[in-house]
């Protein structure tokens, strides 16, 4: 979810949730800036378990219903099997660190980011966002996609644009680059793609830390722009 927002005041004020509640305020300053935007992953948390007691279920049994098993994505999981275990790629801290780090685990605000998945499953997800066809049998059909995809703001300088959960960039005689990018203590995955010619891209790493998570950034749209010219 992304907070765009005009301060007044110079300071947000962010509350700490548990499942009962508030456990008080936490304010955090803003930026010098007559508005500021920002990704967050906590209140993407929020957002899910929110949904997911109007649904009367987990959050997990939310998102296997509406989009994993539509779309066969059975090995995208919060918690994992035994066999899963033996097969998840333990985390490093950095890409000049050795230092091994646990899971990470979000608890009730698991909305921010808690699945754990594969190569695999994610290209069926880009999959499903590149489908043309009419078949509503996607979860991601072609409205959905629409809403997903429709640019919902822009910077004045037009350098930055965001759609629903992406980072968008115009690319001149090309398309639209969609692309986010994630990371937890350890991990870290980008996903991009360019609807209009049918093409994207999936970078996960072992390696935790927000330059190695741009370095992932620039390579995947490196990767899908070389893969665009070479098909072309």
């Amino acid at each position: 979810m992304w907070i765009i927002c005009r301060p007044t005041s110079g300071r947000a004020i962010r509350r700490n949730y548990s499942a009962k509640g508030s456990s008080g305020p936490n304010s955090e300053p803003l930026p010098e800036s007559s508005s500021c935007i920002r990704l967050s992953e906590w209140d993407c948390g929020l957002l899910g378990h929110v949904l997911a007691i109007a649904a009367g279920k987990s959050y997990v049994e939310v998102i296997e219903d509406e989009l994993l098993i539509a779309l066969g994505m059975h090995d995208t999981v919060i918690p994992l099997t035994e066999e899963q275990e033996e097969r998840y790629s333990v985390g490093y801290e950095s890409n000049e660190s050795t230092r091994e780090v646990p899971y990470y685990e979000y608890g009730i605000l698991a909305g921010g980011g808690a699945h754990r998945s594969t190569m695999p499953d994610l290209a069926l997800f880009l999959q499903a966002q590149l489908d043309s066809s009419k078949d509503n049998s996607n979860p991601v059909n072609e409205n959905v996609r629409s809403e997903l995809h429709r640019i919902r703001w822009a910077s004045e300088d037009g350098q930055t644009r965001i759609a629903l959960g992406w980072f968008a960039a115009l690319l001149e005689g090309i398309g639209t680059l969609l692309i986010h990018r994630g990371r937890t203590p350890g991990h870290g995955a980008v996903v991009g793609l360019i609807p209009e010619k049918r093409a994207g891209v999936i970078v996960l790493a072992n390696r935790g830390g927000r330059e190695t998570n741009v370095m992932m950034a620039d390579f995947a749209e490196e990767l899908l722009l070389q893969t665009i010219s070479d098909m072309e």
